[in-house]
């Protein structure tokens, strides 16, 4: 099931709909014989066309480990971004741990959104990523270069076994 679900979203990166060209509007036009069919298939299209809008404009619930085009748009939806999920493994005890994003961004790219959650399967604990503390101890850093999400705790961390952190960026 997760091989056809990545085919699909590889296929159909964002899932945009098409909004212009859905049907041949010459041909509908071109149906003379019966005024009632033509308008009636006009409306459909621009009914499929506002749909079409609509969708478009909707962020996407998928989170996956390639590059996607989430549906969220900047600056009156002229810039579409892009979300990719990075399994990162267990937390650092006290260091820095570097993963590969393989995201390759150039001048033109800016990040958006940086965020996570590290689990701990066995006391059931859950933390959001970065991780801020009132003590000042037992923070975690996170943060994205060219080429990695680096991760940075200042405490025990091991026990944190199922780390994800998502990254959302543009391409302008």
């Amino acid at each position: 099931m997760a091989n056809q679900f990545d085919a699909f979203f590889r296929d159909n990166t964002g899932l945009f709909i098409p909004t212009t060209n859905v049907w041949d509007l010459y041909f509908v036009e071109s149906l003379t014989k019966d005024e009632q069919l033509r308008n009636v298939l006009v409306k459909l299209y621009e009914n499929m066309n506002q749909i079409a809008l609509a969708l478009n404009k909707k962020d996407s619930g998928a989170f996956v480990e390639f590059e996607f085009i989430n549906g969220q748009t900047f600056t009156n939806n002229a810039i579409q971004v892009f979300r990719k999920l990075v399994a990162c493994g267990p937390l650092p005890d006290n260091n820095t741990k570097k993963i590969p994003h393989y995201i390759n961004p150039g001048n033109s790219y800016s990040f958006t959104k940086i965020y996570g959650c590290a689990s701990n399967p066995i006391n059931l604990l859950y933390i959001p990523l970065p991780l801020a503390s009132s003590t000042g101890t037992g923070q975690v850093e996170l943060y994205v270069d060219k080429n990695d999400v680096v991760i940075t705790t200042s405490a025990t961390y091991s026990q944190y076994t199922t780390t994800y952190v998502v990254l959302e960026y543009i391409k302008q």
